[in-house]
């Protein structure tokens, strides 16, 4: 009988031990995704959370196994989608047919992603990227160019942009395009984009 209690008690310890890592990983991922080297992305039916991370974040993460990483990196996700979706109280009634332990401890996971992981901005993309069935902005840059002066036109500095597009139903289908600008031309989008952002903003 002791010999049973002790092997409970394990299990016990070990499922906590395992949901502190859930927590720790999940609070580290979180300032990722605020200091921008962690990217959760959408599109019309998938999602993924994806990591450049900076040598302070590899430092912290280097604690925990590669494995470990992937397994609370998944389940992440798979919590984020819910709560997105509003089906938490479904995540919960699944853990309560496992017992009050399996419920608790979803409930500090879920806790957890709603504190690190979840909020407006992240909010906003998942209602766009599920709702969007046209395409969609993946990669926007831009740069300086200085053109060297000629026998017939001065030295010019242009803008350079890249904008690559796809398909938000297929991924596959991606389109790019490389333009120049003049300075005027990227004032006048510079204006209709502020313009635009400014219509949005609610009266003082």
């Amino acid at each position: 009988m002791a010999e049973k209690t002790n092997v409970i008690s394990l299990e016990k310890e070990l499922v906590n031990k395992n949901c502190e890592i859930f927590i720790d990983i999940t609070k580290i991922i979180g300032t990722m995704l605020q200091d921008g080297h962690a990217i959760f992305s959408f599109d019309h039916t998938e999602a993924a959370l994806s990591f450049d991370p900076a040598p302070s974040f590899e430092s912290k993460l280097a604690r925990f196994s590669q494995e470990k990483i992937k397994l609370v990196t998944e389940e992440i996700v798979e919590i984020s989608l819910m709560l997105l979706n509003n089906q938490e109280q479904t995540l919960l009634n699944q853990a309560q047919e496992e017992g009050k332990t399996a419920e608790a401890i979803l409930q500090k996971k879920i806790d957890a992603v709603k504190q690190y992981i979840i909020n407006n901005k992240l909010q906003t993309a998942f209602h766009f990227y599920r709702t969007c069935i046209g395409n969609v902005l993946e990669q926007f840059a831009a740069q300086r160019i200085i053109k060297a002066a000629s026998q017939n036109y001065p030295s010019q500095e242009t803008i350079l942009l890249k904008m690559t597009v796809k398909d938000n139903l297929d991924e596959i289908n991606k389109q790019s395009i490389l333009f120049e600008l003049y300075e005027d031309q990227l004032d006048e989008i510079i204006t209709i984009l502020t313009n635009l952002k400014n219509q949005n903003k609610p009266n003082a």
